[in-house]
């Protein structure tokens, strides 16, 4: 039986019913309504760490991501194995520019994370946000090298962080060797590190496959300007 199932099995049957009709309100889109469920799941059972991690998320989808803060802090404290209890936590905190907040759950999703470049991404990306830019590369390059299931999430991340450093070919490189390239994100970076290696007809190429990034249109008009002046 899953950590997860026997949390729920444990739980006052109250505090289910209110957890159940959260993550119903959740889905549809009613954040408000699933917030209040949410809470009051976690005050029928506040050693449940899952019913915290449910209340934080529904605050971070509805961007607060400073109400989100404490619900996630508490689904961390009581299970750091939970499944993306700390990471939730680390990245809200990053969110809300508390950079150094964001480096021991970060560190904890990192110890108990399967798929580990996305927790290790992030806290490269925390690293550069405090100025600890040989350390943040250490950890991107880190994360990139692992190839697990959020390779393309690591990628862009690094990325980003080469591009920033003034290193835009790197960048290239870094995303041209991805596992399963795909998703707005990555290719709306695949465009901006091109267009900044001056390589305008592949950068336009790229943004082809994001068009609804919303910095997508006029990163086009600015390539096929560059592209016409040569």
């Amino acid at each position: 039986m899953s950590g997860l199932l026997i949390l729920l099995c444990l739980a006052p049957p109250e505090a289910l019913e209110a957890y159940q009709k959260g993550t119903a309100l959740f889905n549809s889109g009613r954040l408000e309504e699933a917030v209040a469920a949410y809470a009051r799941a976690v005050e029928l059972d506040p050693g449940n760490a899952q019913y915290w991690k449910a209340l934080g998320a529904a605050f971070a989808k509805g961007g607060d991501y400073r109400s989100s803060i404490e619900p996630f802090a508490k689904a961390c404290g009581l299970n750091e194995r939970l499944t993306d209890a700390c990471y939730y936590l680390g990245r809200n905190y990053y969110a809300v520019d508390r950079y150094a907040d964001a480096i021991a759950p970060l560190e904890k999703a990192l110890k108990h994370d399967p798929a580990k470049s996305r927790a290790e991404a992030a806290l490269g990306q925390a690293l550069e946000a405090l100025g600890r830019y040989e350390k943040a590369e250490k950890r991107l390059r880190s994360a990139v090298a692992r190839r697990d299931a959020f390779d393309t999430q690591a990628r862009v991340a690094y990325s980003q962080f080469l591009r920033r450093q003034g290193r835009p070919a790197e960048s290239c490189k870094v995303l041209e060797e991805a596992r399963q390239p795909g998703g707005e994100e990555f290719w709306f970076e695949m465009g901006l590190a091109l267009y900044q290696a001056d390589r305008y007809a592949e950068a336009l190429k790229a943004l082809e496959k994001a068009p609804n990034h919303p910095d997508a249109a006029q990163l086009r008009d600015r390539a096929r300007r560059r592209l016409a002046a040569q």
